[in-house]
């Protein structure tokens, strides 16, 4: 397991980002350190890498806008995270030992091929791609409201248009969510 602090913010089976916090307080306990913008943060190596199965994030629109605006979550600034690394009050991302660790966690994550799903290959031989240039294009379940929320105003076949566009002569490798793998 890499150490260290993984956000995870959704709507958990359904609930609300409260309620799930406050179950998932009691699970983790001492594990969730920090705030920020408001949201409390899970530090816990398994809300993340053992990940939740899909569908477990799962709601209707109107509830999970309704959760946002309970819980004052504009999508139209940036994260409390956001502003904090891009602000550095304190100057930590001077401090060379938080960069060493950070080098040293994102190193270990790519080693180690870590990922939110762990479930697909880790090599692409078989799929025999042609010499030259390749472009993936990382998927988002289709209705997310990771997207609408997160102000993305184009659909799938319009990004991928787009893509194949601005990338003529490349081949492009369309990485599917893993929620929507049958």
């Amino acid at each position: 397991m890499v150490e260290g602090d993984y956000l995870e913010f959704g709507v958990y089976r359904g609930k609300s980002f409260a309620e799930a916090y406050h179950a998932l307080q009691q699970q983790f306990q001492n594990r969730i350190r920090l705030k920020t913008g408001g949201l409390p943060v899970l530090s816990a190596e398994d809300a993340q890498l053992d990940s939740f199965n899909p569908g477990e994030y799962a709601c209707s629109e109107e509830q999970f806008r309704k959760n946002l605006v309970k819980l004052k979550v504009p999508s139209e600034r940036p994260s409390g995270l956001e502003a904090l690394l891009a602000n550095d009050p304190k100057n930590a991302l001077a401090d060379p030992k938080l960069l060493t660790r950070a080098e040293r966690l994102m190193a270990q994550i790519s080693t180690e091929y870590i990922s939110k799903y762990n479930n697909a290959p880790l090599t692409v031989q078989h799929l025999e791609l042609p010499e030259g240039r390749k472009v993936l294009l990382v998927d988002q379940t289709a209705g997310d409201m990771s997207l609408k929320y997160g102000l993305v105003d184009a659909d799938a076949q319009t990004i991928l248009q787009t893509v194949l566009d601005e990338q003529p002569d490349a081949t492009i490798l369309l990485k599917a969510h893993p929620d929507v793998i049958a």
